[in-house]
């Protein structure tokens, strides 16, 4: 027996972490790589594991037109009926038995990899750290897309009813782009609502904190529900536990003693293909400005943590221009000692900042909006920049926060699962 995982770029450190704990609790792992982006890491896999490379195709070509010819429809559905055999054939040769994937909606070849677990009536866990997209994300990245526009598509709204979303534009956007989704449908691989994770072809959703579990609820998710945490709970919990020595580390670094400490979180403009590299770098210059002049004080530290699918190469010149630290660390290592996390939209990291106490500033100085957070105590959304200014002048050092996370030990959740 053997247990695939499927991790994405996002999520690569914290499934090759899941990866060794199954290594020492000596079961068979199989890693099977779905994109070019985790192809690249493939070194940082242990060689006593079997990959799989069941590689999703490039669709780039698909979203600058809606007008598809008959031949690059059959390219598409072969290379799916493709995935799908081997998918097929793997599950039977490696005598897969359980299936460990970030989310059951993300692409064509993971939809094919589902619909065979299901077949073969294999578990499939839904796992990843941090939270849930909202609709209105989802939203946006379409909304830059001509090709997933099906207003005028009445035909197709009213067959994939469930695929679409109608946007308070009045507009009815696609999930999928539309070619694709009837390639989908031809081959049975559409999951029953791709605008919520958890409704296709998944049996468990395992979450990090009691808050996402009940973002599932909400979304009406009927799969079984369990808090797992996850190795970034850990960390914080560790930072709670370590938490004068971290600060000790922070100021030396710094040469500041007892500084206010600001954690800023760039948006992921580019990395989530809302926007161009010059306008995703024109923003966060933005925002680094607005921050930078509205710091007074010399008893105040700038601290720049990013995504993991920002690369740090892309973001040093935010040391360089504005002299914030730019943080190697993943911010779960020092949340705890934060002032203030200050941001441009939405972020995962935001969820752990309420649930510790850490106050958050949102600029929400752009078009595009995402008020998942307004109903959250420590969040401010600062609508315009004077507002930003007004809200970091009156800054000043916070009390220690509060640990929800002290029952969670992610090593000891995970293995009633594996």
């Amino acid at each position: 027996m053997s247990i695939a995982l499927i991790p994405n770029s996002t999520s690569l450190e914290v499934y090759l972490n899941l990866c060794n704990l199954l290594i020492k609790k000596k079961k068979k792992v199989v890693v099977i790589i779905t994109n070019k982006h985790v192809d690249k890491f493939l070194h940082k896999i242990p060689k006593n594991v079997k990959v799989l490379k069941i590689i999703e195709p490039d669709k780039s070509n698909l979203l600058k037109t809606s007008n598809i010819r008959i031949n690059i429809f059959f390219y598409y559905f072969f290379i799916y009926l493709k995935n799908y055999l081997k998918s097929l054939i793997f599950f039977y040769i490696l005598n897969i038995k359980k299936v460990f994937v970030t989310g059951d909606r993300e692409n064509g070849t993971i939809l094919t990899i589902l619909k065979i677990a299901k077949i073969r009536k294999k578990k499939v866990f839904i796992f990843h750290s941090g939270g849930l997209s909202s609709k209105n994300m989802l939203l946006i990245s379409r909304q830059k897309l001509k090709s997933f526009n099906v207003s005028n598509n009445e035909k197709f709204f009213n067959k994939y009813k469930k695929q679409c979303y109608l946007a308070p534009d009045k507009k009815i956007y696609s999930f999928y782009n539309p070619f694709l989704t009837k390639i989908f449908y031809f081959l049975n691989i559409l999951p029953n609502d791709p605008w919520i994770s958890g409704k296709g072809n998944s049996d468990v959703v395992l979450v990090e904190t009691n808050y996402i579990k009940s973002l599932y609820s909400k979304y009406n998710v009927k799969k079984k529900i369990e808090v797992v945490g996850s190795e970034k709970i850990d960390n914080i919990n560790n930072n709670f536990k370590n938490f004068e020595a971290v600060n000790n580390k922070l100021e030396n670094l710094t040469h500041k003693k007892n500084s206010i400490k600001i954690g800023f979180v760039p948006p992921l403009w580019l990395e989530h293909n809302l926007f161009s590299k010059e306008e995703s770098y024109r923003r966060n210059n933005e925002l680094c400005k607005i921050l930078k002049n509205s710091i007074n004080s010399k008893k105040i530290d700038v601290f720049v943590f990013l995504h993991p699918k920002q690369k740090l190469r892309d973001y040093l010149w935010i040391e360089k221009k504005y002299n914030f630290k730019l943080m190697k660390k993943n911010i779960s290592h020092l949340i705890c000692n934060l002032d203030l996390l200050f941001t441009g939209f939405s972020s995962g990291v935001i969820i752990w900042a309420s649930e510790i106490k850490l106050d958050v500033l949102i600029a929400n100085i752009y078009q595009e909006k995402n008020t998942v957070f307004k109903d959250f105590k420590n969040v401010k959304y600062a609508n315009s920049i004077s507002i930003i200014r007004h809200e970091l002048s009156k800054l000043t050092k916070k009390k220690k926060k509060i640990n929800k996370y002290k029952e969670y030990n992610f090593k000891k959740c995970i293995s009633s699962f594996i």
